[in-house]
């Protein structure tokens, strides 16, 4: 005799109590799914807060060297809210190339190629972007 049985539940009352303890099962095992979901959004959002702190950082310094580390750091961190927590909504905004906070993945990688530029340039821009082209490729190795 089951253990329901003995206490006066019938047939049909024990199948409403296994059906409640399915869906509590399906209820807890959703709501750690939700509180992983949060844990995921926090880190990204504390990623994105980082990365913008070291843009507007960067554009105080007046060493060039720094400017690029700074603004290398800060593509580093928006990649990895892209490649950690793809499912997150600032991942999906930075992936598609809007702006969040007045700054896009886009602009901190060309802030980035920039900061590049100036660092091997000694700080100034050639004249002409053929020129600088090519002095690019020379620095980046290419043949």
């Amino acid at each position: 005799m089951c253990v329901l049985c003995r206490f006066g539940y019938t047939h049909g009352m024990r199948r409403i109590a296994a059906t409640l303890a399915v869906v509590g099962a399906l209820l807890f095992s959703a709501g750690s799914a939700w509180a992983d979901h949060d844990d995921a959004t926090g880190s990204a959002n504390k990623l994105f807060v980082e990365a913008v702190k070291l843009v507007k950082s960067a554009e105080g310094e007046k060493s060039f060297e720094k400017t690029l580390s700074v603004i290398e750091e800060a593509l580093a961190r928006l990649n990895k809210i892209i490649d950690d927590y793809p499912s997150s909504d600032l991942a999906a905004k930075l992936i598609s190339g809007q702006s969040v906070g007045g700054i896009s993945l886009e602009d901190v990688g060309e802030a980035a190629v920039r900061a590049r530029i100036m660092y091997y340039e000694g700080g100034s821009f050639p004249e002409h972007y053929a020129e600088q082209f090519m002095r690019m490729l020379k620095v980046l190795g290419a043949k």
